[in-house]
């Protein structure tokens, strides 16, 4: 922060939200251990100690709302203070779909697409007959996206629960904004 003035170090908005979400999914369909620092489940937010050391937020307490950096400067609008309990459950989402797929946990990988223009990136993680589809779109557009060398037939995202249909060797959807998609074929699903 010192050396950058406009990095923020204040309560994350929706924005920087749905970027964290987009990499919490990134970071639990990508080859590796996931890390999870504590607290970013909750949604706390800081920079370099003491900021980065805030206690754990725990649903059933009840905190004073920020007013001071950890820098002693105090905020122009105080940030009220709770734990985010819908990226807890995005979290223990993210967890289930990752532990129910040895793709995800020790598979291979595979890019699929990949448009820098459209800031879209997709990939296959594969392990003998399970196999995982990720797109992420890192825009602040809606995104068409086609794959293509499907079998037809019904996928399922397993972020969202929606079916997809494959027809003609191509599997065409949506992503929203900031989003992204964890796909399996349906008859795959557990």
């Amino acid at each position: 922060a010192a050396r950058n003035p406009a990095y923020k170090t204040t309560k994350p908005d929706k924005a920087a939200h749905r970027i964290f979400r987009l990499m919490v999914l990134f970071q639990m369909t990508y080859p590796g251990a996931p890390m999870i620092y504590y607290g970013d489940e909750m949604g706390m937010w800081g920079a370099k100690d003491p900021g980065c050391r805030k206690p754990m937020l725990w649903p059933e307490m009840n905190y004073q709302e920020e007013r001071y950096l950890p820098s002693g400067k105090k905020l122009s609008e105080s940030n009220p203070v709770n734990p985010k309990m819908d990226l807890m459950r995005y979290y223990e989402k993210l967890i289930r779909i990752r532990n129910k797929n040895q793709a995800l946990k020790k598979g291979g990988i595979k890019t699929i697409i990949t448009n820098d223009q459209k800031s879209i990136y997709g990939f296959l993680r594969y392990q003998e007959q399970d196999s995982i589809w990720v797109v992420l779109n890192n825009s602040d557009q809606k995104q068409a996206i086609q794959l293509e060398g499907f079998t037809d037939g019904v996928y399922i995202d397993l972020i969202t629960d929606k079916a997809l249909q494959a027809r003609d060797k191509k599997l065409i959807f949506i992503l929203d904004p900031k989003s992204g998609s964890v796909i399996s074929q349906e008859a795959d699903r557990k």
